[in-house]
């Protein structure tokens, strides 16, 4: 599996960034995320938090939140990790660029759910893996005006066969 590594240190604090402080960029991307994309345990452990609680609640954890499970850590090394990589990405959270980290990353995770249902597709149904790689293309909710204009014609056509 690919990581983000190849993304440098800074995007990498960027992407931690949207997913605690965008709710909309997490719910159009929590399906396609995975720790695993991350390449140190403090952003793991922050990406598995946020995914848990967001999957819970529907709606992105505060710094209250995290208070109170990073002091649940015991790892005191890991505690200190997590809480200066929090900082970062909050104050990334004002960056410029956050709009292309966005589109970057959710290019990244389509990409890589792409290339693992490839992987699987060797011993799974064909109906399972083309609706994952329909899905990882189509996010969510397909359906909504601005992502039927992403699509061409001819999908457009197939999908409302569906």
């Amino acid at each position: 599996m690919s990581k983000l590594t190849q993304f440098g240190h800074s995007f990498q604090v960027k992407v931690l960034s949207v997913l605690i402080t965008d709710r909309d960029f997490l719910q159009q991307s929590a399906d396609i995320v995975s720790p695993d994309y991350f390449d140190n345990d403090a952003s793991k452990w922050i990406i598995k938090k946020t995914l848990g609680y967001y999957n819970k609640y529907k709606t992105i954890p505060t710094m209250e939140v995290f208070k109170v499970e990073v002091d649940k850590l015991i790892n005191e090394v890991q505690g200190v990790a997590v809480k200066d990589l929090l900082k970062q990405a909050y104050k990334s959270s004002k960056s410029e660029d956050l709009d292309f980290v966005k589109n970057t990353f959710l290019d990244f995770c389509k990409n890589q759910t792409l290339k693992n249902a490839l992987m699987k597709s060797r011993s799974r149904e064909f109906e399972e893996i083309s609706g994952k790689i329909l899905g990882s293309f189509l996010g969510p909710n397909p359906f909504t005006p601005s992502r039927l204009s992403d699509l061409s014609p001819i999908r457009i056509l197939y999908i409302k066969k569906l």
